[in-house]
């Protein structure tokens, strides 16, 4: 059931990622990154493969709860409400909506739709090493993640 979980949502994570990068392709913007992180909460941690542009930042992820012996994966989408150049010490501040599925073994299934947002570098042009901060409003994710990452 967990495998099952997992490859569902990242076969999820792939159509949605290759549909915004054709939607940016055609849209004639500013070209955009991929990037692959690692999120770190104390538990769950987990990994997101994140596309973000100028405007724009959606990923997919996967967590593991090993206290709910859980597997949560879901898609994000944010927008970002500032670049890092009015006073944020030059990091990007990013609001969004997530879906999280949640599979637990034993316990509440708090799937569902919630809000985040974050702090830190969301840029769409830098490639190399990332950090950002973010704060997941409700479900099986709720609360600060740290997130360290690489952008290709």
């Amino acid at each position: 059931m967990r495998t099952t979980a997992f490859v569902v949502g990242l076969a999820l994570a792939l159509i949605a990622m290759s549909a915004v990068t054709a939607c940016a392709q055609w849209g004639g913007g500013n070209a955009g990154s991929l990037g692959i992180s690692y999120a770190y909460s104390g538990d769950p941690d987990g990994f997101r493969v994140e596309y973000g542009t100028d405007k724009l930042v959606f990923d997919g992820l996967f967590f593991r709860d090993d206290h709910r012996d859980s597997d949560i994966y879901g898609v994000e989408l944010g927008w970002k409400a500032s670049d890092g150049s009015g006073g944020l010490g030059g990091n990007g501040l990013v609001v969004g909506a997530g879906y999280y599925n949640d599979d637990p073994a034993a316990g509440v299934d708090d799937s569902g739709v919630s809000w985040w947002a974050g702090l830190g570098d969301f840029g769409g042009t830098k490639k190399g090493v990332f950090y950002q901060f973010r704060y997941i409003g409700s479900g099986p994710l709720e609360g600060t993640q740290g997130v360290l990452g690489w952008r290709f």
